[in-house]
């Protein structure tokens, strides 16, 4: 008998277990989920993603690095347009996710100003350089992001003032929109004047012209917001202009190729890369 049951056991253990195996997955993805809040999930920007102190001393390898980790900053910054909008997706605390994106500012211009060595050409230093131009532009632009969000959310509007406000959020987006990464999935083109938005005069304009239907506080927030706006539209466009002021691809490419060329020779006594 208790050679028996232990035979059963054992195989009743075997047969859940075979059972059950092709669900192991199903069963971490829910129990990983038991317990957990919206603030676990939240990806921390203070802390570097993509910078690796190990690559510092490999130009070509550490710019990508500089590049990517930039513009996980400007996706951060682009946030704060979520939490203008009262997203759900958007952080809980402004001032916390200000205060995350000041410190991953400034671990990316260190990394970056680190990268000059005396020894590099020119051109390579010239593109550091833009890098760390870039990285302060996007700096600015989250502050004047964080104002954004920070003059919408503490004002209450009336419906004719929030409509002016929601109309400067749209176009800051869609200003957004040209210099933010899309990760290979760029967005559909539109016809010439598909989507248009009144420029900022226009929007103080509208804004003097509520009278009796917004009060002073509503009107005076939206005029600072509008400041803000315009402000964040210049380094938009100063952002763009210095990603473009040097050949950042050709410049990697050589820096790579130099690199290949250094290599040691193979066994046979050859360098595996022909000299030019």
């Amino acid at each position: 008998m208790p050679v028996a049951v232990g035979l059963y056991s054992t195989f009743f253990n075997i047969f859940n277990t075979l059972l059950l195996f092709p669900f192991i997955g199903v069963f971490e993805r829910v129990l990983s989920r038991v317990g957990r809040t919206d603030a676990e999930d939240a990806e921390d920007y203070s802390t570097p993603k993509f910078l690796d102190r190990k690559l510092a001393s490999d130009f070509a390898k550490a710019i990508p690095t500089v590049q990517q980790e930039t513009a996980r900053h400007l996706q951060a910054g682009a946030m704060f347009l979520d939490i203008a909008r009262s997203s759900k997706k958007a952080p809980s605390d402004p001032g916390e996710h200000y205060l995350a994106t000041d410190i991953l500012s400034r671990d990316i211009r260190a990394y970056t100003a680190s990268l000059m060595k005396e020894d590099l050409p020119y051109e390579q230093l010239d593109l550091i350089a833009s890098l760390i131009e870039e990285a302060d532009f996007t700096a600015a632009l989250t502050e004047s992001m964080h104002q954004v969000a920070r003059r919408v959310k503490r004002e209450k509007f009336t419906d004719p003032a929030r409509a002016i406000v929601d109309v400067a959020l749209n176009k800051l987006d869609a200003s957004l929109r040209d210099i933010m990464p899309d990760y290979g999935i760029a967005d559909p083109a539109m016809p010439a004047g598909h989507v248009s938005y009144p420029e900022v005069d226009e929007l103080r304009a509208q804004t003097l012209a509520l009278g009796p239907n917004a009060g002073a506080a509503e009107r005076g927030t939206i005029l600072a917001l509008l400041g803000s706006i315009e402000r964040a539209e210049i380094l938009i466009r100063r952002i763009d202009a210095e990603r473009k002021s040097v050949n950042r691809q050709r410049v990697l490419a050589r820096a790579a190729q130099k690199q290949e060329r250094a290599r040691p020779m193979n066994e046979s006594g050859f360098s595996p890369v022909p000299a030019e």
